[in-house]
């Protein structure tokens, strides 16, 4: 890749066959379960691996922003409509990619012992509240920046 150059850039791999390409390598690692889901502006994955349940959220780009509806070189000029829905679906086909990517790396790693199961996907476990572990612990991090005093990332267990 060139610097500054985005992974999959340029793929032309349908958002739908990654979408299999993710289930069929979660099997091959042992996932028991798996379940996609799209809504408006994002793309949900959820698995369940070693009895872990995991999901990842991809936030989508709307059709309406600059980057799809303005022309790259010229800002001051629309692109024409067909140009950029398809500049929109190649930023679809890339966000699949990278997070197929991003999910073989985690379990790669922790098949291969350089790291746990819970460690590599933790910000992605979906605790029995429904929210995963990130969306516990981010705010509480931020918190702990801007005040210097730690306090418990998890709620706690009642």
């Amino acid at each position: 890749m060139k610097p500054g150059e985005r992974f999959a850039a340029g793929t032309t791999v349908s958002p739908e066959k990654t979408r299999m390409e993710i289930e069929t390598v979660l099997a091959r690692y042992g996932a028991e379960s798996f379940a996609y889901a799209t809504m408006p502006g994002r793309a949900r994955i959820e698995f369940v691996l070693a009895g872990r349940r995991i999901r990842f959220e991809v936030r989508l780009p709307s059709r309406d922003e600059k980057r799809f509806t303005q022309h790259p070189k010229r800002s001051w000029q629309r692109r024409p409509e067909a140009a950029a829905v398809s500049a929109y679906d190649a930023e679809i086909r890339r966000l699949w990619r990278a997070l197929l990517l991003a999910i073989k790396a985690k379990l790669e790693l922790t098949a291969s012992g350089i790291t746990t199961l819970e460690t590599e996907f933790m910000a992605h476990i979906v605790l029995p509240d429904g929210r995963t572990v990130g969306e516990h612990a981010l705010p509480a991090i931020a918190a702990a920046y801007e005040t210097g005093q730690v306090r418990g990332l998890l709620p706690e267990a009642t």
